[in-house]
């Protein structure tokens, strides 16, 4: 939103797609949480711990499709189809470089050694990527060219 208030001083067209990539965020929450077998998140029991990882997996790929509901929701802030398309394929390739990036870091854990381009790779698919889809979904909201949008 921040971005797109930044290019057009408008932030209300870009809530559909920051409210997508929280709800991504949150599903990498879940099933990370899962993966790594912490019972607790955020001072709270985790999903998986209260209600087993099959439902924990489950409420993950549930918000995983809340967030690519949202995205299409651009349309209704007056977004065209064509970019409304484009924001939908950036927050998929950003899941699927995500998910690299998690596989990266569970492949970590049975090495005994990590480079620190190995790490500095994983942490941004892992973290740095969505962080650059908020950035560029908020740019293609606020009507910015590919050029700009797909810097992020």
């Amino acid at each position: 939103m921040v971005t797109s208030e930044a290019i057009s001083g408008e932030y209300i067209p870009a809530l559909p797609a920051a409210i997508a990539v929280e709800l991504v965020y949150n599903f990498t929450l879940v099933h990370g949480e899962v993966q790594a077998g912490r019972i607790d998140a955020q001072d709270r029991p985790s999903i998986w711990w209260v209600w087993g990882p099959a439902q924990a997996i489950n409420a993950g790929d549930g918000l995983h499709a809340m967030g690519r509901s949202a995205i299409m929701k651009l349309s209704q802030s007056g977004i065209p189809a064509d970019l409304v398309l484009k924001a939908v394929e950036m927050l998929d390739r950003t899941c699927l470089t995500l998910c690299e990036g998690q596989y990266m870091d569970l492949s970590f854990q049975d090495q005994l050694m990590v480079t620190r381009q190995d790490y500095f790779t994983m942490i941004e698919r892992k973290s740095g990527s969505l962080a650059g889809c908020a950035a560029g979904l908020g740019a293609l909201a606020a009507g910015a060219d590919d050029a700009v949008s797909e810097k992020y």
